[in-house]
């Protein structure tokens, strides 16, 4: 969710003979931590997992409720690291030294205009249309980042008035 909703990188598929709705295989391993490091051994893996993984060891400590804990359910042994890292902007320890991190990079503005033009025309946007998310990305700075004000300028832009019909390829 970091990686593709908040800073709109792309993450690659898995290997096609990789089953992604089954459970990995029973391992020695106790600590779900050692258990997600191993997939950062496999190259085959670790070329999404180091994406991933180190974002997700920074949220570690907070179960699927919300609450807070500090070793893995059940297993008093294994301790959850309460550091992550966002890759290429530093590490982090919870949600709230993520969030610095993600507004410090920079790329939040930028993903977050990305996304409302991908949902706006329905569908990915194409690399001539990289001129109008960057002008609604200036409007958007310029005016405070204020929602109200960058929705009015997009729908109010002749690019949303006169848009292009498709052609049939």
């Amino acid at each position: 969710f970091v990686q593709t909703r908040l800073l709109c990188n792309k993450i690659g598929n898995p290997p096609a003979n990789v089953n992604v709705d089954q459970p990995p295989a029973a391992t020695d391993k106790v600590c779900k931590i050692d258990r997600y490091d191993a997939h950062r051994t496999l190259p085959s893996c670790a070329s999404c997992h180091d994406q991933l993984d180190p974002i997700g060891y920074g949220l570690e400590n907070y179960d699927i409720a919300g609450r807070y804990r500090t070793h893995d359910d059940g297993h008093e042994e294994c301790v959850l690291p309460d550091k992550g890292e966002l890759p290429g902007q530093g590490e982090f320890s919870g949600p709230g030294q993520l969030a610095r991190l993600l507004v410090a990079s920079g790329q939040l503005e930028a993903c977050f205009t990305q996304q409302l033009l991908t949902y706006a025309v329905g569908r990915e946007l194409r690399p001539e249309e990289a001129s109008a998310q960057a002008a609604l990305l200036a409007s958007f700075k310029a005016e405070g980042y204020g929602l109200q004000r960058l929705l009015t300028h997009y729908t109010t832009d002749d690019r949303f008035a006169l848009r292009q019909e498709e052609v049939a390829p």
